[in-house]
Order: C-alpha cells, then sequence, then structure tokens
C-alpha cells in the first residue's frame, strides 16, 4: 500500500475549524461542543492568525527553494472547463505568489515538493474534484525573455 504524502503546508478552513475546537475542548472539557463550534466559526481570529501562519512559511519554503522569486508554472485541470496553461511569475512572498497563481475566490489547497520544483492541489466551487498546478524556478533564460506578471 503507497502511504500519502504530506503537505509541505496546506489551507483546509474545515481542517482549521476542527483542530481549534478540538483545542478549546480539551483545554476546558466542561464546555459544549456546540457552543464551542459556533464561537470558532464566529471568531475570524482564528482564521486570520492562521492564514499568516500558512502565507509565512510558504514564503520560507518558496524563498528556501528560489530567493530570486521568478517561477514557471503550469495548471491541469483548470475551472469546471478543465483548462491548461502557463504562467511566469514574480512573488516577493507566499500572499503575492498565491494571489498570482490560484483564482480569486475561496481555495483549499495542498502543496508538495515535486521534483524541482512543487504541486499544489486546489479545489473550489469551480473545481470540486480538484485542479493541479506545477511550479519550479524559471530559468535564466525563461527570466531573460518572459514576461513575468
Amino acid at each position: 500500500m503507497k502511504r500519502k504524502k504530506r503537505p509541505l503546508a496546506s489551507w483546509d478552513e474545515c481542517e482549521i475549524a476542527v483542530a481549534e475546537i478540538r483545542y478549546r475542548l480539551e483545554e476546558d472539557p466542561s464546555l459544549d461542543e456546540e457552543t464551542v463550534r459556533n464561537q470558532v466559526y464566529e471568531d475570524s481570529d482564528v482564521f486570520e492568525l492562521e492564514w499568516e501562519s500558512v502565507t509565512e512559511h510558504l514564503t520560507e519554503i518558496l524563498n528556501e527553494k528560489n530567493p530570486s522569486g521568478y517561477w514557471y508554472a503550469s495548471v491541469v485541470g483548470f475551472g469546471w472547463r478543465k483548462l491548461n496553461g502557463r504562467a511566469f511569475i514574480k512573488a516577493k512572498d507566499g500572499v503575492e505568489f498565491l494571489r498570482k497563481l490560484l483564482p480569486n475566490t475561496d481555495c483549499t489547497w495542498y502543496l508538495y515538493r515535486d521534483g524541482r520544483g512543487f504541486k499544489l492541489n486546489n479545489f473550489h466551487h469551480d473545481a470540486p474534484t480538484g485542479e493541479w498546478y506545477f511550479f519550479h524556478p524559471a530559468t535564466k533564460k525563461q527570466m531573460e525573455t518572459e514576461d513575468f506578471r
């Protein structure tokens, strides 16, 4: 049986909420689970703090692999039309990278190592079964000749 790889980073609001609910219930077992669940979903700080943490971690991962910030990216099965495409991206941090790479909608994603670069499995309302992004550091020739967005 093949073992599933653990992602290097991920954004999954359901997993975040479940972990926070478990944490709060362990800290105070007298609390009611439904009350805690409602508190967590009403507490935007839970998600904001996790977003800051995951994007800082992503920045570290990207900078470790490619300090120049120039990336070649491709996507397979994008959106409801299942399109394929490619782009050249310049990003200084994880937030900018995600904004340039992913569609502007609520997404759930998982990042993995992939040879010279990474792959990211992304899910959203137009791709409920997922779409795959592959990206690696741009070559010197690409940096000189391509239009990075």
